[in-house]
């Protein structure tokens, strides 16, 4: 039978994308069944495009749950407002399957990066090795469709982008990082490695796409407009930690068992980790760099 449907399938990761998206079909069937197709986080997206729509309030406010707060850039709205075409629970299918495709496309994206740029070489088993990847996950994976929120695209911009560096795409893969950076911004601290090995051309073109999408919304929202949601956004972001607190991040887990919850590490963990790397950087041998051949895949 497996022999049968390899066959069938020409792509070398087929069966891994047949089996990922029956996983993620029969998902969707299940949450509707059981009246849990909620997806939460994407109900404070689709609200707040809605509301922006009608020049309503877009942050400070709470979507559905009491911790449903819109704390995404000017720029997400103008993404999550071709959504409000459809009802709401026709517009959760849309995102539900469009996460689902960014799921397994980002699976498929790693694999790629692993075989020509991690072990070096190709392998017959490349299916049963992502189906095993993606069951050894499946309960987080679950968990983020469940919620409706932009991890996925968030994974999946990374991930590309990545494999962009590695193939010494340098503009485009600053692009989705710019674009990563405009959903999440903690995200740049990534311009640290970047910064350190001297990747201008991405530390540019990532840069020139932030400043570019901060002033899209201007086109839709006019110039004050857009000025009032960047500083509403940025007051969001900063009250992001007050009111949603999680006792399982890394931050939390040193504070609780190693500092007795004595100090905050906000600033601290941030300052500690950029400082480690400039370090280990700086103190690095040049003969421990591998030679840029090495970093080729193999033909």
């Amino acid at each position: 039978m497996w022999t049968f449907l390899q066959k069938k399938f020409k792509s070398p990761s087929s069966l891994f994308i047949l089996f990922a998206a029956l996983i993620c079909f029969l998902d969707m069937i299940i949450e509707n069944t059981n009246g849990r197709f909620w997806l939460y986080d994407f109900q404070v997206y689709y609200s707040a495009a809605q509301q922006a729509l009608v020049n309503g309030q877009v942050y400070g406010i709470h979507f559905g749950l009491d911790t449903g707060f819109y704390k995404y850039s000017p720029f997400m709205l103008l993404v999550f407002m071709p959504y409000t075409v459809f009802s709401y629970k026709a517009a959760c299918i849309v995102h539900f399957c469009i996460s689902s495709v960014l799921l397994v496309s980002t699976f498929l994206i790693l694999q790629k990066i692993a075989e020509d740029y991690f072990f070096l070489r190709k392998t017959e088993k490349r299916n049963g090795l992502l189906i095993t990847s993606f069951i050894c996950v499946a309960v987080h994976l679950v968990r983020e469709l469940h919620l409706g929120n932009v991890n996925m695209i968030l994974l999946y911009l990374l991930s590309w982008a990545l494999l962009q560096l590695l193939r010494s795409k340098m503009i485009a893969a600053g692009i989705l990082l710019g674009l990563a950076i405009l959903v999440k911004p903690f995200f740049l601290l990534l311009f640290l490695p970047l910064l350190v090995h001297k990747q201008m051309k991405s530390l540019l073109s990532a840069t020139f796409t932030m400043v570019f999408l901060i002033m899209l919304p201007v086109v839709y929202f006019g110039v004050s407009k857009n000025s009032v949601l960047h500083k509403e956004w940025i007051m969001a972001m900063a009250d992001h930690s007050n009111y949603l607190k999680s006792n399982n991040t890394i931050q939390s887990l040193i504070r609780f068992y190693i500092l007795n919850n004595s100090i905050s590490l906000t600033g601290w963990f941030v300052v500690i980790v950029c400082a480690a790397y400039l370090l280990i950087s700086i103190n690095k041998p040049q003969s421990e760099s591998l030679p840029q051949s090495q970093l080729l895949p193999q033909s």
